[in-house]
């Protein structure tokens, strides 16, 4: 029989930040960043979204 073990653990850290605002009664905008870094991998990104409440 043949086994093939491969272990590999890997830790980082992400973080993000956002704000979310009401221009109008039932309308929504939000503006975000999320970030991580794991081992030396660097991952950056923004979000902007619009929405209608009804």
């Amino acid at each position: 029989s043949f086994s093939n073990k491969i272990s590999s653990r890997k830790t980082g850290f992400a973080w993000g930040a956002g704000v979310q605002m009401n221009p109008l009664e039932n309308i929504v905008v939000d503006v975000g960043y999320e970030g991580s870094n794991i081992s030396s991998t660097k991952i950056n990104g923004f979000n902007v979204g619009v929405g209608y409440r009804f």
